[in-house]
This record gives structure tokens, C-alpha cells and sequence, in this order.
């Protein structure tokens, strides 16, 4: 709680100061798929498909614009001839995310903020299911290129979660930190 008391706090300092309210709106709506992977604990599903949903916002003369997203990955996988494992993250988050400007088409980016993650693995064979669940928090880095064509955004990204430790045993997993590489399709205002 007192790690996104402190994300809050840094995030008010650095974006409203500088805002201009009355000055232009700018955001982005985008959809980013691609493939996570999670430590090796996580096997035989430390590898994931992964979907986000991510918005960013906030006025032209801020400095950078206030990030807010969702994702989630999951992935089946047979742990021995009877059992199934199954994996699988949901994430809340939000932060800050500066783009730069390098042509009106061509903008790279780069984002930082606080994450709640809630994590899950299921045990299943024909006659039982065993589920155990954690939920933790961590700090993201996201960066990327994104091209804006007209209203329509195309581009890569990447991003990393780490500090997202769990307070108990989870089946032996220790954390839900992960690298994610992606493609982002999405709309621009």
C-alpha cells in the first residue's frame, strides 16, 4: 500500500504542475499482443501469450501523459502424465509514459509506474483440481516505437515487471516478474 501511496504522490508532483488546464488533450487507446516470459520456476508455463490494454493520456504541455492499463497471459501445459499445470497472470496498472517526438509519424516511448498483479496456478487431473492464488504488487518499465498514420497507431513494445515478489510459497514459484515483447495496434487523439 505505501509503494502506490508513493507512486501517487510522485506522479500528482511531476504531471499537474506543469499542466496547462485549459490547453489541448492528447491520449492513446492501444492493444498490445504478444508473448511473456516468466522465470524458470514458472515451468513448464513460463512461457505465455499475453494481451494489454493500455490508454494514455493528458495535456500537450505536460511532460509526459498518465498511463493506465490491463493485461493478461495464461498457458496450459501437461506437468507429468496425469496432471495439468496451468498458469496465468492478471495485472492492474499505472504510471507515467514520455513519447518523443523524433517525426510527426515516428514516436519511440518510454513509461515507468506500480503494478498489482494477481497470479494463479492450477493443478488438474481426472479425479482433483488444486488452485492457489497470490496477489503482489511491482513496478513496470515499458518502452517502445510506435508510428501514428493518421488516427491509427502500429508498433512494437517492450516491458518488464520486477519486484513482484509473493509473501507465501505459491507451489514454488517466488515472484511474477516477466519480460514482454509485443505488437501494438491502437488509435491516437
Amino acid at each position: 500500500m505505501k509503494k502506490i501511496v508513493l507512486v501517487l504522490i510522485l506522479l500528482v508532483a511531476i504531471f499537474f504542475p506543469s499542466a496547462s488546464f485549459a490547453g489541448d488533450w492528447q491520449g492513446n487507446l492501444n492493444f498490445i499482443g504478444g508473448s511473456r516470459g516468466l522465470n524458470n520456476n514458472w515451468q513448464p508455463v513460463e512461457s505465455q501469450p499475453a494481451l494489454d490494454i493500455r490508454v494514455d493520456f493528458g495535456a500537450k504541455d505536460w511532460i509526459a501523459n498518465i498511463v493506465i492499463g490491463i493485461s493478461a497471459s495464461a498457458k496450459t501445459a501437461a506437468c507429468t502424465n496425469t496432471w495439468d499445470c496451468r498458469g496465468s497472470l492478471a495485472e492492474f496498472y499505472v504510471g507515467g509514459q514520455k513519447y518523443f517526438s523524433v517525426t510527426d509519424a515516428f514516436n519511440p516511448y518510454i513509461g515507468l509506474g506500480i503494478s498489482s498483479v494477481s497470479a494463479k496456478a492450477e493443478f488438474a487431473s481426472y479425479y482433483n483440481k488444486v488452485e492457489y492464488i497470490e496477489n503482489t504488487t511491482g513496478f513496470f518499465i515499458q518502452g517502445g516505437a510506435m508510428w501514428r498514420l493518421g488516427a491509427l497507431n502500429l508498433g512494437l513494445d517492450l516491458r518488464i515487471l520486477t519486484g513482484a515478489k509473493f509473501s507465501k510459497d505459491l507451489k514454488g514459484l517466488e515472484d511474477a516478474n516477466y519480460a514482454q515483447a509485443g505488437f501494438l495496434i491502437g488509435y491516437n487523439w
